[in-house]
């Protein structure tokens, strides 16, 4: 038998907050607790169950015990009709944490499990036990300033809110992950898990030579506390073979001074750690598959739009690689040139989509940053043309569950309904399903971990990367 009474709590609301869990199974029990520095009562008394659901690496049975009826009824009752509605509520206001709720719903789905409210601070054991834990997490969030979370197995010594309220020693090691979006225009390293536990620093990409060396930099203040493997998700080409000779290198790039340059292995000699490697936007498609807007599905594709175009396609929840990876940005797409006389600036292919429709392509053909575009500049809707025609094409071939575009230039939110617009019209009804005719507002939708996508991927690989993948050229 399995039983969790879990708990939440916030000083401020919003405000430092913790969550704590008990876990019984047959008797024997587990706690657990964490904290934020910055958060909500809410997220907290979310955060509680979702934590002690994925404590449970095997799907279980389990009697799930809450004071919270924001919890209870949300999972049991209201998370029905926001999936009906794209995550809306009835009066179609998106819906608050939703982050949390599709991490709840998954977990849900995965395990068979009984929903109780019961009343807080009226003397249930178990109860009082999990608010000790949470506000034992929140303190600690308070008193630190960080994210955290912990456990202990109660029968083996001493309990969780012992532990945590003695300091460890200053010698005890941590393992900690590090994650870095490699892209063309800046590096966003990170250290963390989760997007609810992640510290960042952006670093201007200049030359390899200075990028590498500032990352470096970065990741060895951490390697001293215990830094355990670092994922990174580049900008490409990138050999991905872990069996050829220059396995991690970024290879043809038209990024200028970057061709040929082994940054994977640069950084397993400089920090000598595990070190895994794949493209910006594939690392971007896991985190959004493990977090965000593709939480619960298999297939899908996810597309950067920025310095240059990149995407991800996955398939049966898995990255497609195949030869290499993807070069989705590279695709050529119809170019009238009487309608549209530029060239296109891809050092490669000319006119491609990354030629055309890339924000260094904007600015090429315009003569201005894309941020500085008016919203009632003609660049727009030739920008939605260009994208819908791409997004048509991978529809019809690869028939995505969901399209999920990211980047810089989609940052401008009055680009999505031009581009779904277009792509209703081209494709003409021929895919007559729900999706494309009457809800391609959740089909065609941005990333939900924003510009934190590509880092959090990377962190995932961090946590995949094995020792031999690093090898030393």
């Amino acid at each position: 038998m399995i039983e969790i009474y879990a708990d939440g709590a916030c000083s401020g609301n919003p405000g430092p907050g913790g969550w704590g869990a008990l876990l019984r199974v047959d008797g024997a029990e587990t706690e657990l607790c964490g904290g934020d520095p910055a958060t909500t009562n809410n997220r907290m008394e979310l955060r509680a169950v979702i934590e002690a659901l994925q404590s449970f690496k095997e799907p279980i049975e389990a009697q799930v015990y809450t004071d919270s009826q924001y919890v209870q009824k949300g999972i049991s009752e209201w998370i029905h009709s926001w999936k009906r509605r794209n995550w809306k509520t009835v009066g179609r206001d998106p819906v608050k944490n939703e982050d949390l709720w599709r991490r709840l719903d998954a977990l849900a789905a995965r395990h068979s499990l009984q929903w109780h409210w019961i009343r807080g601070h009226a003397g249930h054991v178990e109860n009082e036990r999990a608010d000790a834990l949470a506000r034992a997490g929140l303190e600690q969030a308070r008193s630190t300033g960080t994210v955290f979370g912990c456990a202990a197995d109660v029968p083996s010594g001493d309990s969780l809110l012992e532990k945590i309220a003695r300091p460890a020693p200053a010698s005890s090691p941590m393992s900690i992950f590090g994650g870095i979006e490699a892209g063309g225009t800046k590096f966003v390293c990170g250290i963390g898990t989760s997007p609810d536990d992640l510290t960042i620093i952006t670093i201007p990409t200049e030359s390899p030579d200075v990028t590498i060396e500032h990352t470096v930099r970065f990741f060895a203040e951490h390697a001293r506390q215990g830094l355990s493997a670092i994922g990174i998700g580049s900008f490409g080409p990138v050999d991905l073979d872990p069996d050829s000779e220059t396995y991690g290198y970024i290879t043809s790039t038209p990024k200028p001074g970057w061709r040929n340059i082994d940054i994977n292995g640069a950084l397993a000699r400089a920090l000598n750690v595990p070190v895994a490697i794949d493209t910006d936007v594939n690392a971007a498609a896991l985190a959004e598959a493990r977090w965000g807007a593709g939480l619960d599905m298999q297939d899908f594709i996810y597309l950067t739009v920025g310095t240059g175009i990149g995407g991800a396609a996955m398939v049966g929840g898995r990255v497609v690689h195949g030869l290499m990876h993807p070069e989705m940005g590279h695709i050529k797409v119809p170019h009238d040139f009487k309608e549209d006389p530029f060239a296109g600036i891809c050092p490669f292919h000319n006119d491609c989509l990354e030629g055309l429709a890339s924000g260094t392509a904007m600015r090429a053909r315009w003569g201005i940053s894309p941020d500085e575009l008016p919203e009632n500049h003609p660049a727009w809707s030739l920008e939605a043309h260009y994208l819908a025609l791409a997004l048509h094409t991978w529809v019809c071939t690869l028939s995505p569950r969901r399209i999920i575009l990211g980047g810089g230039v989609m940052q401008r939110q009055f680009l999505f309904p031009l581009i779904r617009s277009r792509v209703k019209e081209l494709l003409n009804e021929y895919l007559p399903t729900r999706a494309l005719m009457d809800e391609i507002d959740g089909y065609i939708v941005p990333p939900r971990l924003g510009g934190h996508a590509g880092v959090l991927g990377a962190l995932l690989l961090a946590k995949d990367a094995q020792p031999h993948r690093s090898r030393s050229k």
